[in-house]
């Protein structure tokens, strides 16, 4: 784009007095400062950083930024890391793997969990990640995730031989007519 600092349009200078007065966030609202300053000062590019309190190596890169991308060159740019593993393909075999059941790839289980489908992710693709990534990705394929309820299923091997004693308890007491409760 290759747009100069001293040389700015009047219409630029507008925008960027708003973007001054009604910042997107502080650190835009700074870089937009900066290049006002730049272009009343000239360029110099020490006394913008002395009166914004800002490192001159900063006051440089905001304005190569500016000078190369124009407007959208100070603009915010989003936080944190880039989702880097996370692409198109291993979206959409994760999306495959839900619609399909844990017993279609060997595992005897009638449920994914996301450690499963972790684990699976990284046996077919080489992908390692972690379970609670797994989750954000299920929700960013619009897949409700819920965990599990725990549940004790645990079964009684005397259970029939208990029930069958009881039942002769109350068929007993019925032929005593006694009354129960």
């Amino acid at each position: 784009m290759n747009v100069s600092v001293v040389s700015l349009s009047r219409a630029v200078r507008r925008r960027l007095r708003k973007v001054v007065q009604k910042p997107l966030d502080v650190d835009h609202g700074r870089r937009a400062h900066a290049i006002l300053l730049l272009w009343e000062s000239d360029g110099h590019v020490t006394w913008v950083a002395e009166t914004l309190c800002a490192a001159r190596s900063s006051v440089n890169r905001w304005r190569s930024l500016f000078e190369q991308y124009g407007e959208d060159g100070i603009r915010p740019q989003r936080r944190g890391r880039k989702d880097y593993k996370a692409s198109k393909v291993v979206l959409k075999r994760l999306s495959t793997l839900v619609e399909g059941t844990p017993q279609a790839h060997g595992y005897l289980r009638s449920r994914w969990s996301s450690e499963l489908l972790a684990r699976e992710l990284a046996r077919q693709g080489k992908i390692r990640i972690h379970a609670t990534t797994v989750r954000r990705w299920l929700a960013r394929i619009q897949y409700g995730w819920h965990r599990a309820r725990p549940t004790l299923h645990i079964g009684d091997p005397r259970k029939l031989e208990r029930m069958r004693a009881i039942e002769r308890v109350l068929a007993t007491l019925s032929l005593l007519n006694i009354r129960l409760g």
